[in-house]
Parts: structure tokens; C-alpha cells; sequence
């Protein structure tokens, strides 16, 4: 018959350990996690949404266990509280399950987790980068507006900006080596969905207006720096 299962850590303010005001402390002073009332009732609530039963009928409708040759899994039992509040690696985890085989896949996870903040603080730190540069952009062309049709170095930087924005776009990574800006749009797989996403952006980051078939009619990157510079000229002489 269907049940469910709840392994039940330390729970701070109803229970046994609750009533237990130094059981309590030792198991914050030893980075175990701690659980509340309402944790509790959550996670009851779930494991009962997802109670099964462990047999299935077979062809000729006998019942037989469910349980797979070399592992099984149960949907219907949690387990509690069985995380660290500081990382198992810490010379100050005094975690009694630390050293414990059985947990190696949690120092694996902590390990996935510290590499994914690492990726996401660099992402972070690339973001803020070129939003300087954007910034640049928007100040050159406001102290001296000829950069628009005289300079090449301005047009290149524009067109770098845009690049960057349009390799997000398509979820691919960006690396300068490898990105012709002189390729036709069609050949870096941009299509119709990137240039709206495009338009939107020159829209709300160079204050610049361009529709979709102007951005598709550019032909490439750099050929879209230079009709946007050619723009921004225009509204400037005006």
C-alpha cells in the first residue's frame, strides 16, 4: 500500500531537541542544520502528495516489487536537515558526519556549488566591464560627436559592444579571436528573434532607434556600428 517516509532532523523550537536547551546548542555549535515547525509540516505535507506503492502489477497481474537491479529510489521518503551550515571542508566543521564515506557526494556538491559562483562572479565582473564600455560610448559621442563618421577605433568599439550583446542573445559563448563582425548576420545564426532582441537593446542601452529590418538590411556587425553611428549623427546635427 501507498506510504511515505520522513527521515527528521533537529527540529529548534517544537520536539525533543527543543525541550533540550544544550542538545540544542551542541548541534548549532557543530554546523548542523536546524529545522523549524514549519519545515517539518512542509515537507510532510510533500511526502504525502507523493507517496506510491513500491509494487507493480505484471502482465499476467501478479504484484511484484518495483526495485530496480542496481538501484531504487523512493520519491516518497525525505530526508531532513542533512546538510552543513558551513562547508564540510572548514577546519572548524565539527559535523559528526564529516568524515562519514556515505556523504563524499555532498564535498562534490559543495565543489560544483563553489565552481558555479566562481563562474557567475566572472560573468558578473564581464557584465559590469562592458557596461563601462557602453558608458564610454554614450559619453564620447556626447563631448565630441564627430567620432561618429571620423573615427574607426569608435566604430570598432561599437561594433564589439553589439557583438557581445548579440553572442548572449544566441547563448553562445563570445570569443574575440574567433568572431569575424565583417560575416553576414544569416552565417552567425542570427535571425529574426535576435534582432528584436537586438533592436531592444540599442533601444534601452545606446538610446539608439533602430527597427528589425534596419538591423537584418545591415548586413553584419560592423556594418550595423556603422549605420547606427550614421544615426546617432543625424540626430545629432539636427
Amino acid at each position: 500500500m501507498p506510504v511515505a517516509v520522513l527521515d527528521v532532523g533537529s527540529v529548534a523550537d517544537v520536539g525533543f531537541v527543543a525541550e533540550q536547551p544544550d542538545l540544542l546548542k551542541f548541534f548549532k555549535t557543530t554546523s548542523h542544520h536546524i529545522l523549524r515547525e514549519q519545515h517539518l509540516l512542509d515537507a510532510l505535507e510533500l511526502a504525502v502528495r507523493q507517496q506510491q506503492g513500491f509494487q507493480k502489477p505484471l502482465a499476467n497481474g501478479v504484484a511484484a516489487h518495483a526495485i530496480e537491479d542496481e538501484s531504487f529510489v523512493s520519491d516518497a521518503q525525505l530526508v531532513l536537515a542533512l546538510r552543513s551550515t558551513i562547508p564540510l571542508s572548514m577546519p572548524n566543521n565539527r559535523n559528526v558526519w564529516t568524515r562519514d564515506p556515505r556523504m563524499s557526494l555532498y564535498r562534490n556538491l559543495e565543489a560544483a556549488a563553489a565552481d558555479h559562483d566562481d563562474d557567475s562572479a566572472n560573468n558578473d565582473k564581464k557584465e559590469d566591464g562592458e557596461d563601462a564600455v557602453v558608458r564610454k560610448l554614450l559619453t564620447t559621442i556626447e563631448t565630441n560627436p564627430s567620432v561618429l563618421t571620423d573615427d574607426e577605433t569608435f566604430i570598432f568599439s561599437l561594433a564589439r559592444s553589439i557583438t557581445i550583446a548579440v553572442y548572449s542573445f544566441m547563448m553562445k559563448p563570445y570569443i574575440e579571436d574567433e568572431v569575424d563582425m565583417k560575416a553576414e548576420l544569416t552565417a552567425l545564426g542570427f535571425d529574426s528573434l535576435v534582432a528584436i532582441e537586438l533592436r531592444n537593446w540599442l533601444r534601452q542601452r545606446l538610446k539608439l532607434e533602430v527597427t528589425v529590418l534596419e538591423i537584418m538590411r545591415s548586413g553584419s556587425l560592423i556594418g550595423l556600428a556603422r549605420f547606427g553611428a550614421r544615426k546617432w549623427s543625424s540626430a545629432v546635427s539636427k
